[in-house]
Parts: structure tokens; sequence; C-alpha cells
């Protein structure tokens, strides 16, 4: 598996972020309108980056028609909006959105990409977001598959907790298995 890291535009913040963040996060009307300003920025460099890995993938030594999109809390957030929004030349081969905190209802397209949604049971956001991305694909008969640990918080990561969520990665890679792409 090679692996590449996008740097996407996100929301300015100044000195203080932890301050800046908190107040963002309690202001429900200005975190909707920053976030408004910046998905389509942050979507459209989403989809450049997989124009780029597929263009460049002989030169690269990758399959340009295995060619995934994977990100984490806010990327997990861009990376369901890259599996909404795309072009054929955009269009991921699989999405990962772990533990998205975005979404509340969304129509899948009907060539979407098979998806791969994780998230811990305490981390409500992200449960609401997996659930109707998950309802979203089922509706449209796409592949998906959904894992919510018992145990675990938002941004577990590869952290190792002594959970059953220590193993998610082990999962991932066996869905990637039954897709062919690994």
């Amino acid at each position: 598996v090679t692996a590449f890291v996008l740097k996407y535009r996100l929301i300015q913040t100044g000195a203080n972020m932890a301050e800046q963040v908190a107040a963002f996060m309690a202001n429900a009307e200005a975190r909707a309108a920053g976030l408004r300003a910046i998905e389509p920025l942050a979507l459209a460099d989403a989809q450049q980056a997989v124009r780029i890995v597929r263009q460049r993938a002989a030169e690269w030594g990758v399959d340009p028609h295995k060619i995934g999109f994977m990100g984490f809390s806010a990327g997990g957030g861009l990376t369901a909006q890259i599996a909404l929004n795309y072009t054929p030349d955009c269009r991921p081969d699989f999405a990962a959105p772990i533990y998205a905190a975005v979404f509340e209802e969304v129509e899948a397209p009907a060539d979407a990409p098979p998806l791969f949604l994780l998230c811990a049971s305490a981390d409500q956001m992200a449960v609401w977001a997996s659930l109707a991305l998950y309802r979203a694909w089922q509706a449209a008969q796409l592949p998906v598959e959904l894992h919510i640990y018992a145990h675990g918080e938002h941004g577990f990561g590869m952290r190792k907790m002594g959970l059953p969520s220590d193993t998610w990665i082990e999962r991932f890679a066996d869905w990637m298995q039954g897709l062919g792409m690994i």
C-alpha cells in the first residue's frame, strides 16, 4: 500500500487555536457558516489530489484503479465529501471516513465508491454521521461496511488501549482485500 498525505485548506486559526476551536464548536451558526465557506475549497483540494495521483500513477508505481481516500475526524468528513462529490477523473476507488462527524442526511450517487466506516459508540457525532452514510450506501445498494466499537472515543486512531478497536486496521485490510484493492 502506498500512501499520500493531503494538506488541504482549513479554517484560518490564530495564535490561540484552542480558544478559537472551543468558540467555533460552541456557536452552531458560526460553525455552519465557517464550514460552508471552507468545504468547497477542501473538496477541490481532495479532488485534485486524486487526479494527480491517478495521472502520475505509472511514475509512482501505483495502480490507477486502486486509488482510495481515507481521513480521520475532519479528514473523515472530507473523505465522505469526495465519496459523494466527484467527476470520473477524481472518483476514488474506495473511501474510508474514520469517525467523520459532519453528515445528517445524504444520498449516495449510484456509482459511489465502496465505503468503510469506523467510530466508537461514545463518539455520538461520528455515530450519527456514520449511520447516515451507511443508510445512504445501503439505500443505493452500494458496498459499505460499518464498525462501531463499544469502547473508545473520538480520535482513537492506532493507539493501543487493550480494546477490540485496537485491531480496526486489520478489519480495514480485510475489507480492502475483499475488494481486491490489496
